[in-house]
């Protein structure tokens, strides 16, 4: 199982899942539940998703506060990550490469598996 979340370009949440095969087989086949925002809400619309910053924007000018962290949330978060980026800059840690809208370094999947024993199954095709 997998859950995959899109943010830009395309607002998008799908998941993956073996399932039964429809009808009377018994075989395991993998499929989706997808939803991609521009298709499934504005489909029929004259209007667009609007993007990230333009809903920032609205929420500044509305007095909307909900969407931006607090002072005292962003002193704690920079307590907890100024340890791990002074070893980034310390030791010269550098991130490993990957193509752009692919799952993430193949080291990543040799570290899932290192870790946890989980093998990815590559027959699929999304």
């Amino acid at each position: 199982r997998s859950l995959n979340i899109t943010l830009q370009p395309t607002e998008t949440i799908y998941m993956k899942s073996n399932i039964k095969t429809p009808g009377f087989s018994w075989e395991p086949i993998q499929s989706e539940l997808e939803v991609k925002y521009d298709t499934r809400y504005f489909k029929h619309s004259k209007e667009s998703n609007p993007d990230a910053y333009s809903r920032l924007i609205l929420d500044v000018l509305r007095g909307n506060s909900a969407s931006f962290v607090r002072s005292d949330e962003l002193i704690r978060a920079w307590e907890i990550f100024d340890d791990v980026l002074h070893q980034i800059d310390d030791e010269n840690i550098r991130p490993r490469a990957y193509r752009s809208g692919s799952r993430g370094p193949e080291a990543a999947d040799d570290w899932i598996n290192e870790k946890s024993g989980y093998v990815r199954n590559d027959d699929y095709v999304w």
